[in-house]
């Protein structure tokens, strides 16, 4: 999933999640929408760890 927005502020801003971001694992789960994304967000307990595919690297971000 490609990330459009981050907002300022928000979780996400804070773990380093940028515009353009391809987001393609949450705690390990493969994930291609934004609703799965939001589903294994809902499932975490704690933080999140997101796998994350940044122009030419891929990156681990807790969240």
């Amino acid at each position: 999933m490609v990330v459009l927005n981050v907002l300022p502020g928000s979780p996400a801003s804070a773990a380093g999640v940028q515009p353009g971001d391809l987001i393609l694992e949450v705690n390990r789960k493969t994930v291609e929408t934004v609703s799965e994304v939001n589903d294994e967000l809902q499932r975490a307990v704690g933080d999140a760890l997101l796998l994350v595919w940044r122009r030419v690297r891929t990156l681990f971000l807790v969240i």
